[in-house]
């Protein structure tokens, strides 16, 4: 438990888990965003003022995914899905955003910018648009590859030591990919998903070349709703 000095108004200890969250400072809270997170200990960071109905909807998702894994055959995916849920080893944030782009706008209008997609490493949060799926340039995702996509950067982040990544013949060319976990996930998970779903247009060549893609929304009407929902 870190001591806090109401005198000072300041903290006097660092976060218990401070390690996790290194690109924040250790004596913040709530990872510096004290108006819309709770962190009662320095522990691990409570959202407030969620809407059950997005609530509702996420978990609704993440189930889809996994069912959809099952019955398509990709046992892998579904399996590592079901591990993140339901381990006590980590936990992951998934949030919703209306975003449809990689540089996100006010997609629902309520006139604030909307978070940008993807994991967000320092957080441990998953950015996500359940009516989103990704165009490439050698295959698709669907919504549900696209959060088995981003879960597997929280995977590895949590569970699996990618320092190997640092020795250069561990990479093709990381460069190419942005980093070593980038590619990691492209080549090894994100590539074999799609090939086991039919979604590879070449199966001889990797989903894409790089770490390129094109968002598109796959889903309108379930978009619509959730917009609304979001600003209720």
């Amino acid at each position: 438990m870190r001591h806090y000095d109401p005198t000072y108004g300041r903290f006097m200890s660092v976060d218990p888990l401070w390690a996790q969250y290194a690109p924040l400072q250790p004596y913040h809270y709530a990872g510096n965003e004290p108006v819309g997170r709770l962190d009662w200990d320095g522990r691990e960071i409570t959202y407030v003022g969620k809407n059950q109905k997005i609530i509702n909807a996420l978990k609704h998702f993440y189930q889809s995914a996994i069912d959809h894994f099952v019955k398509r055959g990709a046992f892998e995916a579904a399996n590592m899905l079901s591990f993140i849920r339901d381990t006590d080893k980590f936990r992951v944030k998934l949030r919703y955003t209306p975003a449809t782009r990689q540089y996100p706008r006010d997609e629902d209008g309520d006139g604030k910018r909307d978070l940008e997609l993807g994991y967000l490493e320092r957080n441990n949060e998953i950015r996500i648009n359940p009516a989103l799926g990704v165009e490439m340039e050698n295959g698709w995702a669907s919504p549900f590859e696209f959060l088995h996509h981003e879960l597997t950067h929280a995977y590895i982040s949590n569970h699996v030591d990618p320092s190997g990544c640092s020795v250069p013949s561990s990479c093709v060319d990381p460069t190419v990919y942005e980093n070593c976990e980038e590619e990691m996930v492209i080549l090894q998970y994100e590539t074999p998903l799609l090939r086991i779903l039919g979604q590879i247009f070449d199966s001889s060549r990797p989903s894409r070349p790089n770490h390129g893609g094109r968002y598109c929304v796959s889903d309108p009407k379930l978009e619509e709703l959730l917009k609304k929902w979001n600003t209720e």
